[in-house]
């Protein structure tokens, strides 16, 4: 009878069930393929880098993939990892540093320094942000909490009018779930709605209910492409990581008009065509 209760309370919160409200027009109904830049266009650029946005934007991607991190004096910062080893070639924890500590160190590239340094993610819109469709993939390795980290986000998307331009991503259903509940305007993702769990998407009150879900592609197989398409969800359906001709084509094959990708050749066609006049 409690666990009743409390379910009915939460579907109460939530404002029942039912279709969310419509997403931008351009996010949904496009003419040509949403493919998302992995990390930015990597190779020879650094990951997460302003000279990746650089060359993203020189290949014509409509947007890009994103990871940000919230550092200890509150700026959010572009990083992957965890801690810097890798990219950094320094011992410590990204999240737990000043951003101008990160800055003291250039980023590596396949092991070896490189003239790119990390930015914040003020840079990177404020240089790029007519440019892209921005997807962030919100690491929660600080030691803030979610409530700070989605109240500082919401400030951060008024002051600069994204709202329309960017998609919030996590792994955290809380996270995506408060994100919706708290701020609406947000448009969030969640990611790792992998079979069989995608059955009980229908579950979650459309106040908590996410903008839009993703998974590796490989987790994709008939009857999760099935279910997209008969749930509506197809529109809003994102794939990743696309490496090559073979994994485009399979998830193409599906319908999948979304995509995080690295960068290759193997894109041209669609790149040049989405950019033709």
């Amino acid at each position: 009878l409690f666990l009743g209760s409390l379910f009915g309370l939460v579907v109460l919160l939530g404002g029942g069930y039912g279709a969310k409200p419509g997403l931008p027009l351009h996010l949904i109904e496009r003419t040509s393929p949403l493919i998302f830049a992995h990390r930015g266009a990597v190779d020879p650029a650094p990951e997460n880098s302003a000279a990746a946005l650089r060359q993203a934007r020189e290949r014509h991607y409509p947007a890009v993939e994103l990871d940000i991190q919230i550092s200890r004096d509150n700026h959010f910062f572009l990083f992957h990892d965890r801690t810097t080893d890798r990219l950094l070639g320094t011992p410590g924890h990204a999240s737990r540093m000043d951003f101008s500590d990160l800055q003291q160190h250039d980023i590596r590239q396949n092991g070896q320094p490189t003239a790119a340094k990390v930015i914040t993610l003020a840079q990177a819109v404020g240089d790029f942000g007519d440019d892209f469709i921005f997807y962030l993939d919100v690491k929660r390795y600080s030691d803030k909490d979610l409530v700070q980290i989605a109240e500082r986000l919401d400030r951060f998307l008024g002051q600069h009018d994204l709202y329309d331009r960017v998609i919030v991503s996590s792994a955290h259903f809380l996270f995506t779930s408060y994100l919706e509940y708290r701020y609406p305007r947000i448009i969030t993702c969640l990611e790792g709605l992998k079979p069989p769990s995608h059955h009980f998407f229908s579950l979650i009150p459309r106040g908590f209910r996410p903008d839009f879900i993703a998974t590796f592609h490989h987790q994709i197989d008939d009857d999760y492409a099935a279910w997209l398409k008969s749930s509506g969800m197809l529109p809003r359906y994102i794939a990743f990581t696309v490496k090559d001709s073979t994994e485009l084509a399979k998830i193409r094959h599906w319908g999948i008009d979304k995509f995080i990708a690295d960068d290759g050749a193997y894109l041209d066609g669609l790149l040049n065509s989405a950019h033709a006049p």
